[in-house]
């Protein structure tokens, strides 16, 4: 919930900057919000799958495997940065800033969308525990 939470805001501050007026402080403020909100869940999406997948059985207790499955998650999130950025540069050239901005705004949307079926699941499961909790009381 938290991290849907997040993405939303980054789709909304991603709207608003893509709006902003040509003014240096405006646009350090708004980059500033953007990549809190963005860079949060870069970081939470890729600890999480780490770790999730570090509770696997065939990688319990093996720290190499461990460190294959990070590895590859880091590295996987490294060649989409670099995709990404050559992205941002074809995009801008033929069509301008603002379907950038479109672009960025889709890929985040795209994001929350994925992650949709675990965000549900987790306000299952957190509603369950609650109703248990009332219950035994």
């Amino acid at each position: 919930p938290v991290l849907a939470l997040s993405l939303l805001l980054a789709v909304g501050s991603l709207v608003g900057y893509s709006r902003s007026p040509n003014n240096k402080s405006i646009n350090a403020l708004l980059m500033a919000v953007t990549g809190f909100f963005i860079g949060g869940p870069s970081n939470m999406i890729s600890s999480a799958i780490s770790a999730d997948l570090g509770r696997q059985g065939l990688i319990q207790g093996s720290s190499e495997a461990l460190a294959t499955v990070t590895g590859n998650c880091d590295g996987t999130g490294s060649i989409g940065a670099a995709v990404g950025q050559y992205l941002v540069s074809l995009i801008q050239d033929n069509l301008g800033w603002m379907w950038v901005f479109y672009f960025f705004i889709l890929m985040t949307s795209c994001t929350i969308l994925f992650i949709s079926p675990l965000i549900v699941r987790e306000i299952s499961s957190l509603t369950q525990r609650r109703q248990a909790r009332i219950l035994s009381e």
